[in-house]
């Protein structure tokens, strides 16, 4: 298939590492422009040796302006030069914003004003009432002529497709969710100082409760949810993959097996294809490492309790399923229906 879009992409960090590798051989996208504050050697070092997902498969070398990754040279704007880039001159259709923090929404449009047609953020919308992008789930409810659009958080990718499947199968009453994650670049392997107390302490050492953003979003997602969702998070000593712990209050009887069932004949569902699949084996946190779903179901894990309550574990990758998501997006919006103005 033909190339039909080309993506910048802002922020090189976990997401943005994982996006140049999904990219590499991508049959409809190329990336055009690389842009992040750090300095260029930081840079190619990062993406070539990465603890997560490798080294990298091709050779990466740094060149004047340009960062070089197997044969071909992408434009890398690197260092603190707050000039924005002029996307139009590099062809640019799409950017993808995966910076560490979520941009106010003037540099969001300071993307498309500087030729951008479409902005993908991957993090969540700087506008509260701007709900997350969920493929199988948004694709009606997204206005054609959105330009920016956001894709939430990875919990609120995963989540949103449980709560989904199992409200249809079971109704949900209410809804309580733990996201448990690996540590980040954001959290200390000591502790040190921090405005966030917890978030202070070593990561590597400790269970650490923190405050989930999950609930709003959700509720934005599923207008039925509302009110109805309570979230919390927790990050354990593990450097990847996360999951959902999900407790609900059924509106109707929902054994196990039914659980199994619904979500295995949603799994096989064209809605959410590549998206949501069924862990029959006992798996552990490793074995979802660079999973393209964004929502694996432990098959094992899901219980039901008296008074139609039920408790299921859906496992994801935080980085890699969701650079995924991003690049179905954009492909999406490059598609020639969706690119045209």
């Amino acid at each position: 298939m033909a190339t039909v879009g080309t993506v910048g992409i802002v922020g090189l960090g976990r997401t943005g590492r994982s996006l140049v590798r999904a990219l590499r051989g991508h049959p409809r996208l190329r990336v055009g422009v690389l842009r992040d504050p750090a300095e260029a050697v930081q840079l190619a070092y990062l993406l070539k040796y990465d603890t997560i997902l490798g080294r990298f498969p091709e050779p990466i070398a740094l060149e004047e302006g340009y960062l070089r990754i197997g044969g071909d040279r992408i434009r890398l704007f690197s260092g603190k030069d707050e000039d924005p880039v002029r996307w139009r001159d590099f062809g640019v259709d799409v950017v993808l914003d995966a910076s560490e923090h979520v941009p106010p929404p003037e540099r969001l449009q300071e993307h498309r004003d500087n030729g951008a047609r479409h902005v993908i953020v991957c993090g969540p919308a700087p506008e509260p009432a701007d709900p997350p992008y969920v493929g199988g789930l948004s694709d009606g409810a997204t206005p054609p002529d959105r330009r920016i659009l956001s894709l939430g958080t990875p919990t609120a990718q995963c989540a949103a497709r449980a709560l989904r499947v199992l409200h249809d199968a079971f109704g949900i009453r209410h809804a309580a969710m733990t996201s448990i994650h690996s540590y980040t670049g954001a959290h200390h392997l000591a502790d040190a100082p921090s405005e966030d107390l917890r978030r202070g302490r070593a990561a590597a050492a400790n269970i650490i409760p923190q405050a989930s953003r999950s609930a709003g979003m959700l509720a934005a997602l599923l207008p039925e949810l509302s009110g109805r969702i309570s979230a919390a998070a927790l990050n354990v000593p593990a450097y990847n993959a996360s999951a959902v712990d999900l407790v609900c209050w059924h509106e109707r009887d929902a054994p196990a097996d039914g659980i199994r069932d619904a979500v295995r004949a949603a799994a096989a569902e064209a809605r959410w294809a590549g998206t949501l699949e069924v862990a029959e084996d006992p798996i552990v946190s490793s074995d979802v490492i660079r999973t393209h779903a964004s929502s694996v179901f432990d098959a094992l894990a899901a219980m039901s309790l008296p008074g139609r309550v039920s408790k299921t574990l859906f496992w994801f990758d935080a980085g890699y399923a969701f650079a995924l998501r991003a690049l179905e997006l954009a492909e999406r919006l490059c598609a020639p229906a969706a690119g045209s103005s």
